[in-house]
């Protein structure tokens, strides 16, 4: 029996609008915010900081809080105006008004399962 080997290259496209309230994520908020969190440059701080949310809501499940960013309102751009999804504290309430992060907003185009991918494929057996 012949066995063959591949590597498979996925590439997924996840898509969001993200919009921050910049009179209350300014650079000096955001260069405070990267001390305890994650690193940004002093040049494109607030770009890397939405680059930062685009990739933890890449990673982390979008319907619970997000290290960093805590509670932060999300909607499919499919659902009517002022509507939200739904997340959930670790006991499983619903999160309130009051508890999500300020001048943080994330229109989800795209996510997980209404993504674009690509499949490349490597035949290691032909590498032999």
């Amino acid at each position: 029996m012949a066995i063959k080997k591949y590597t498979i290259e996925v590439t997924r496209v996840d898509e969001y609008e993200i919009e921050i309230d910049d009179s209350i994520w300014t650079d000096e908020r955001i260069s405070s915010w990267s001390d305890s969190f994650f690193e940004t440059d002093e040049d494109s701080r607030q770009e890397d900081f939405v680059k930062l949310l685009a990739n933890a809501l890449t990673h982390q499940d979008i319907k619970e809080g997000m290290e960093g960013f805590g509670y932060v309102k999300q909607k499919y751009h499919s659902m009517e105006e002022g509507d939200l999804l739904t997340q959930y504290s670790s006991g499983l309430t619903k999160v309130s008004e009051e508890n999500y992060t300020e001048g943080l907003f994330v229109n989800i185009i795209s996510h997980k399962d209404e993504y674009d991918t690509e499949i490349f494929t490597t035949d290691l057996t032909l590498n032999k």
